[in-house]
This record gives C-alpha cells, sequence and structure tokens, in this order.
C-alpha cells in the first residue's frame, strides 16, 4: 500500500519496506544521507527494478522506522541559523534545488525555501523561471526579486567590507589601493556568468590569509565585517524571498515535529 503523505508522484525514486511503498526525492536523500548517496550514484542496470518506470529500492527496515526516516530527512534536517562557513548548506545542482523546493512546498515545510531560493538563484535561475514547471508563479515572483535584491543592496552590503576605513591600519594608502584591487576582482569574477557552473554568491565569499598588501590590522577587521554581514544577509534571507522570518520557520518545524 501507498504510504500516506510520502507518495509524491513526481518525485521519480520508489521504496518499499515491508507492505508499504513510498514515493520520494532522490535528490533530497542524497543530499542528507550519504548511503542513499552512494547507492543513487550507482548506474542501473537495463534491467534494474522499476515501478511505472521509478527506479525501485527494497528496504530490510520495517514501514514504520522507513516512515520515520524519511520523514525526518525530507522534512525536519534540513537548514536552520546561520551555520559557520564550512558547513554551509550543500551545493545542489540544477535539478535538486528545484526538486527540493518543489517538495518543501509540497510537504508544508517551508523552514526549507529561503536556502533552497537561494540555490536556485545560484545554479538553475534560468531554468527555474524561463522553461521550469518545478514552482508556482508566486514562488518564481519570489526568486526574481531575491535575486535582484542579492545583485544590488546585498551585494553591496555584503562587499563593504573592502572599502570601509579602519582606523588601526598601520598602512593606510596600500591597504587602501589593495582593498580596491580586491573589490574589483571580487566583483569582476561575481558578475561572470557562466552556464556550466555555480555563479559565485555572497554567502560563498570567503576571505583567505593571507590577502597581499593589506596589513595585519586591516585585514583582522576586514574579516569580522565580512562575517557580520555575511551573517546579518543570511538572517535576513526568508524575507529576501517573501517567506515568514527564521523564528516563525522554527516555530513552524517545532510544531511539525510535534
Amino acid at each position: 500500500m501507498r504510504a500516506q503523505d510520502l507518495w509524491f508522484q513526481d518525485c521519480g525514486l520508489i521504496i518499499q519496506a515491508e507492505d508499504t511503498i513510498f514515493c520520494v526525492s532522490g535528490a533530497i536523500l542524497a543530499v542528507q544521507s550519504t548511503v542513499f548517496r552512494d547507492m543513487l550514484s550507482l548506474p542501473t542496470p537495463g534491467d534494474g527494478d522499476t515501478i511505472d518506470g521509478c527506479p525501485f529500492v527494497l528496504l530490510p527496515d520495517t514501514a514504520e522506522d522507513t516512515d520515520n526516516f524519511l520523514r525526518a530527512v525530507l522534512c525536519f534536517g534540513f537548514f536552520g541559523p546561520f551555520p559557520a562557513p564550512t558547513t554551509f548548506p550543500v551545493l545542489l545542482s540544477d535539478g535538486e534545488a528545484l526538486e527540493i523546493a518543489a517538495v518543501a512546498r509540497q510537504l508544508g515545510a517551508d523552514w526549507i525555501l529561503p536556502t533552497s531560493f537561494y540555490r536556485i538563484c545560484q545554479c538553475s535561475f534560468d531554468r527555474a523561471i524561463i522553461t521550469g514547471d518545478e514552482l508556482s508563479d508566486a514562488d518564481k515572483v519570489n526568486c526574481i526579486k531575491g535575486l535582484r535584491y542579492l545583485e544590488t543592496t546585498g551585494a553591496m552590503n555584503v562587499l563593504d567590507f573592502l572599502l570601509a576605513s579602519y582606523s588601526n591600519c598601520s598602512t593606510r594608502t596600500r591597504c587602501m589601493e589593495s582593498r580596491q584591487t580586491i573589490c574589483r576582482e571580487v566583483e569582476t569574477e561575481r558578475r561572470k556568468y557562466d552556464a556550466e557552473h555555480f555563479t559565485e554568491m555572497l554567502l560563498e565569499l570567503f576571505l583567505e590569509d593571507p590577502v597581499a598588501n593589506v596589513c595585519v590590522n586591516c585585514f583582522s577587521k576586514m574579516k569580522e565585517v565580512h562575517e557580520d554581514a555575511q551573517k546579518e544577509l543570511w538572517d535576513d534571507l526568508p524575507r529576501i524571498f517573501g517567506l515568514d522570518d527564521w523564528k516563525k520557520l522554527e516555530a513552524m518545524k517545532v510544531e511539525a515535529l510535534k
């Protein structure tokens, strides 16, 4: 029998546990589970098991355990408050970003949407807005507005650390010239369009030590101001995409877990 609330016709992966079958997103499972990531990365034999053309996986677990696991992975294990740069949510392919956003809407898991929309702007924006049918018209508008903000006001706020004046600078002229050069290089790279690769986005721009011709005092302050600006952008991400703030989204997540 089909699992209640865990059968999504267009998701493309069917899992059976005992006498229950689930149709879920292989992309989301791959992001959250290394076991499924390895399993789904293997080529499917021509005579592999399928149901209605979808890959089919038989698990030895109970239906109840599988149900709980899938709900945890699909709904409750994703994004929350601003993480450290090294743990920022994994990059997704264009199809995965769209699929995650679509499934989140179906599940009412809005707390997943801010980061999903951010990734759509990063890696699949043209497909999502022009030809894709995974997103509703309202969500497409949210992505358009969000991307415009990220490319203008958001970029200005995050990159301001490069041109700010720092009182403890020991080599003022040299530091300012160096930071202006870095700013031009970052802007050039950020605005470069390449359909085959991810767009450089504001939450992935990190300072690497050392920065040539910048004094130690300036570098330390630059890094602090930059990270504060990125955190502020992260905190504001739901509003940028027309969603409730993180506090309300977290409350929604807690309520869903009950």
